[in-house]
């Protein structure tokens, strides 16, 4: 394994040199007119092959019936390879045309705009996948101690080496006790995504500092060992969605519940979904005051009558 970020850049500098030369490009279009003219060549000498056939056919004595067959036959055969190198000779013109001298010109203008575009912050990096593809036919690397040689394959038969020092681990990238026990309790209920979502919001860095993702946080798992739970719903345990689901109320309305202090929410830590019981939420006390909630918009005051509230219902 090894970190993309330096191949990346190193590749990316080799693929702006071969464009701005045209390399790529232009050495393939050369590869398919050298096809073309060597299916040319291939016509030429089947027909020369068949011209000789049918001389000698020609010259043949009529009353030597087995040479003349024999003849006939060899005749045949060098004219259906003359329809074979023709055929192959008229895809080849089809199906990969040359390019034009203006073509070419503007090839080579756009081949010197490429690292403009290459470079520029808002490129997407689909496009870049697409340009990589158009222009490589693949990247052969070996671990050769600490560097990482590289053979890059062009489009056009070219092949280039590239040597990249293999990065070492960062000193002080140890990742801090609270932090692994947190992601431990996360991992218990949520995915991976979730928890990188969490952590971001909490501003808490990954250990090399950097954003929190899906898949550094299943390296970071990996690497200390915290398995995940199976995500599989508790029909005891309810989110805060879930509960005004269940109880058929808006947020506010669980809120003032909340406040009321009829219903207790549970997290595992701050940004982290609530964890209710469902079974509070069935409970009389918390049923009585949802009822008045539905019928009259409000909660009723504390051991008091009902004088003015806000409205809490959906």
């Amino acid at each position: 394994m090894f970190g993309a970020k330096y191949v990346d850049r190193e590749v990316g500098k080799q693929l702006c040199e071969a464009m701005k030369r045209s390399r790529a490009f232009e050495l393939e279009h050369k590869e398919r007119e050298q096809e073309v003219e060597q299916a040319r060549l291939r016509v030429q000498a089947a027909q020369y092959a068949a011209d000789r056939a049918f001389e000698q056919y020609d010259l043949a004595d009529p009353k030597n019936r087995l040479v003349v067959n024999n003849l006939e036959q060899r005749l045949n055969e060098k004219l259906g390879e003359v329809r074979v190198a023709r055929e192959n000779l008229e895809r080849k013109l089809e199906g990969q045309p040359g390019l034009t001298e203006q073509q070419r010109r503007e090839v080579r203008r756009l081949s010197r705009n490429f690292p403009l575009v290459w470079n520029h912050p808002e490129t997407p990096t689909e496009l870049r996948k697409q340009l990589l593809r158009a222009a490589i036919v693949e990247v052969v690397v070996r671990h050769d101690g600490g560097t990482l040689a590289f053979s890059i394959h062009w489009a056009g038969n070219v092949c280039t080496k590239l040597s990249v020092q293999k990065r070492a681990t960062p000193v002080g990238s140890k990742a801090d006790t609270s932090v692994t026990e947190l992601v431990e309790k996360l991992a218990r209920t949520l995915d991976d995504g979730q928890i990188a979502r969490i952590l971001n919001m909490k501003k808490l860095p990954t250990p090399r500092g950097l954003r929190w993702t899906n898949d550094r946080v299943k390296a970071f798992r990996a690497h200390h060992h915290i398995h995940q739970g199976t995500h599989a719903s508790d029909s005891d345990i309810l989110t805060g969605l879930q509960a005004r689901e269940h109880l058929g109320v808006g947020y506010t309305g669980l809120m003032a519940l909340v406040r009321r202090g009829v219903v207790h929410t549970h997290q595992v830590t701050d940004f982290a979904p609530y964890r209710i019981s469902r079974a509070e939420l069935d409970s009389e006390p918390v049923q009585s005051l949802v009822r008045v909630l539905k019928s009259t918009g409000r909660l009723p005051p504390v051991g008091g009558a009902h004088k003015t509230s806000n409205h809490f219902s959906q």
